[in-house]
């Protein structure tokens, strides 16, 4: 005969069975959450428009090369020729109207800036508050 809560098995033993909960582990790095659902987060992608290029952690810049002005010193006129004319008749000094004249002074770069578009590595993941991705696994 076995105490209270046990059964004899067929080996003739006082056996009682015990349950528990299980353990319960977030695969893949996941964090497990007060409603047992595993969250795994990530930092966004940062990717710049086409044509754009990622300037330190979160600055996009382009390159826009334009042509210069031509500009006569004071008291001369810029001729048809492009030349500038007045008490006597010399080569036109090139500046520009926006950017930065180049070192052989033939063209103007004007760099513009935006910033990065933030991106999650798959569409699995959600961009929250452009910080994070995150993505809910539900076991």
């Amino acid at each position: 005969v076995c105490p209270t809560g046990y059964t004899l098995d067929s080996n003739r033993q006082c056996v009682a069975r015990e349950e528990i909960m299980p353990e319960r582990v977030c695969l893949n790095g996941g964090e497990l959450m007060s409603d047992f659902n595993c969250m795994k987060t990530t930092n966004p992608i940062m990717k710049c428009p086409v044509e754009y290029t990622l300037v330190g952690e979160n600055m996009c810049q382009k390159n826009v090369e334009i042509d210069p002005v031509a500009v006569c010193p004071s008291g001369f006129t810029l001729t048809d020729g492009q030349m500038c004319s007045g008490s006597k008749t010399v080569a036109p000094i090139k500046k520009c109207m926006q950017g930065v004249l180049n070192e052989m002074q033939n063209e103007c770069i004007l760099q513009k800036s935006v910033s990065p578009i933030s991106t999650c590595p798959s569409p699995d993941f959600t961009l929250v508050s452009n910080e994070r991705c995150v993505r809910e696994v539900l076991y």
